[in-house]
């Protein structure tokens, strides 16, 4: 009976230690499934321990499951999914300033462009941080990534060589136009294949000299898509997820893991 008790107990200790490492490989995957001193930080404060992320990285490598880059860890995709970033905002579509800078749903008709767009929403957020201009520009990063994760925004395109008129509000009455069944069915795309995209991008580019496109990548891994300009969603996705150096102070924004490798 002793030695069953002890087998028991043991028995849960495992299953809870892989119970763990399953919430922090969870948790990694909206973190671009890279150990870095952010992600870090970031798991700490949700409760897991130093040593539980340690044991993760450490497991990682020795097993080949893992890859150092520079001063990242990228977790394989074998035992990590990249997911959407958890990037809020308190910044609403429908706030009175951010409605301010909306366009009438018929205002660019002429062109053949119908919606609602945003003409200059980041004079909003200079307005709101004047005197920051490094907070107002991460402040609207931020609230471009959110709702483009939820479809409330989309830059939807389907010629590359026609760049669409704006970032198009998609809620209330600004999505009552011909396309929306189309353009609200390819936001699938953004949720579901991120991931994809992120891994693809991060084998193509070198961190020293990036040459892939985002463009080249979403052609190849997503034929399907209708959405050319997916990429660009991606992308203010994945900078205010912080998964780019620099940015501030006017400095150029350079890509890194596991946007890239080295």
């Amino acid at each position: 009976m002793r030695i069953l008790s002890v087998f028991l107990i043991c028995f849960a200790f495992v299953a809870s230690a892989d119970e763990q490492q399953s919430a922090l490989l969870e948790f990694m995957g909206g973190h671009g499934c890279t150990i870095s001193q952010e992600s870090r930080n970031a798991a700490r404060a949700s409760g897991f321990t130093h040593e539980q992320i340690n044991t993760l990285m450490q497991e990682s490598l020795s097993n080949g499951a893992a890859s150092p880059q520079a001063i990242w860890i990228v977790l394989g995709e074998e035992i990590c999914d990249i997911r959407l970033p958890d990037i809020t905002t308190s910044v609403l579509v429908t706030d009175p300033d951010i409605m301010g800078v909306t366009s009438a749903i018929d205002e660019y008709a002429k062109m053949g462009q119908n919606g609602c767009f945003l003409k200059d929403a980041k004079t909003v957020f200079n307005a709101r941080h004047e005197g920051d201009a490094n907070t107002a520009e991460t402040e609207y990063t931020k609230f471009l990534a959110s709702h483009f994760m939820s479809g409330d925004l989309r830059f939807y395109g389907e010629e590359v060589l026609e760049t669409p008129i704006g970032i198009q509000v998609m809620t209330g009455d600004c999505a009552d136009v011909p396309q929306r069944d189309v353009i609200e069915a390819n936001h699938a795309y953004l949720v579901a294949d991120f991931g994809s995209y992120v891994r693809a991008l991060g084998k193509a580019n070198s961190c020293i000299d990036p040459g892939a496109s985002g463009l080249q990548v979403t052609r190849q891994i997503l034929p399907d898509n209708k959405n050319s300009w997916l990429f660009f969603e991606y992308d203010i996705i994945a900078i205010a997820a912080g998964w780019y150096t620099g940015g501030s102070d006017g400095q150029p924004r350079s890509p890194r893991p596991p946007l890239c490798h080295y």
